[in-house]
């Protein structure tokens, strides 16, 4: 169970059992703030979802009334964002008068069945796998009333670029390759959707690293554009992208968290082929 699980992650014996946030319900697991403040089931809940509210309106300022394409790869971060900004957009229509806002979302989901792995016979498998991921993404948005896209990365990219991805460079080189054409296949779809706006569900981990990788790359100019809580991107003559990560002040852990306690599936996407 979601709590047996959280029990086994969470604070030890000699910590309180009970939440620091309310003092009345069980503590089960602990996050950033350190195991002397641990968390019940609720709270923790509550903590991720305000967290990913805040950002979304404060910090990213997501627009009304454009159309607005939620990534959704099928991983917590993605799936948690998928959840919370579903429920803004349901909040925000139930109200009636000059208070109605109405956020016009979109689910867009890449499979990358064909792309992520080289030829052999690991590629059934993963084929098989990233259509599960796709239709685990469709359900979901479909239990939401979202409208959701679902388009093959392989006609999104240039075929010899993504055979390079595969090629006999080093893995590390490959992988950056990779995510590059990832991203693209993204912002490509979204610009062809007619999409004014891009909301990815990247969490603080997942920023953290690629930023780092950016730095190292020496494409330190792009980690405010495609790694901070908002970028504006240019596609063409007179037409603007504006990207947000409103998860990117949550955790993977507690991500992966959110999702398990409120019974969202979420699984990864294969990496490409070391072989």
């Amino acid at each position: 169970s979601f709590c047996t699980l959280l029990a086994i992650m969470g604070p030890p014996a000699n910590t309180p059992a009970v939440c620091f946030k309310c003092n009345k319900g069980r503590a089960v697991t602990a996050s950033r703030d350190g195991r002397k403040k641990p968390y019940c089931e609720a709270c923790f809940l509550k903590y991720v979802d305000t967290g990913i509210r805040d950002a979304f309106f404060r910090l990213c300022g997501v627009p009304t009334d454009v159309p607005v394409v939620l990534a959704v790869s099928g991983g917590p971060g993605s799936m948690a964002l998928l959840d919370v900004a579903a429920r803004i957009r349901s909040e925000n229509l139930s109200r009636g008068g000059a208070g109605r806002i109405v956020y016009d979302l979109r689910v867009l989901h890449i499979n990358e069945g064909k792309c992520c792995t080289a030829r052999g016979a690991a590629d059934a498998e993963a084929v098989a796998h990233c259509d599960a991921v796709a239709a685990a993404v469709r359900a979901a948005a479909a239990e939401r009333e979202l409208e959701c896209t679902e388009l093959p990365m392989d006609g999104l990219v240039d075929a010899d670029v993504l055979a390079r991805a595969h090629g006999r460079a080093p893995l590390t080189d490959r992988e950056d390759l990779y995510a590059l054409l990832r991203r693209n296949s993204i912002l490509n779809a979204a610009t062809a959707l007619g999409a004014k706006a891009v909301v990815f569900g990247e969490s603080a981990t997942t920023s953290a690293w690629r930023a780092l990788g950016e730095i190292v790359r020496g494409r330190g100019a792009h980690v405010r554009t495609f790694h901070g809580f908002h970028g504006l991107l240019v596609v063409g003559p007179e037409r603007e992208l504006f990207l947000y990560r409103p998860v990117r002040g949550i955790l993977a852990k507690e991500a992966a968290l959110y999702c398990r306690a409120k019974g969202i599936a979420a699984t990864y996407t294969p990496g490409i082929a070391t072989g």
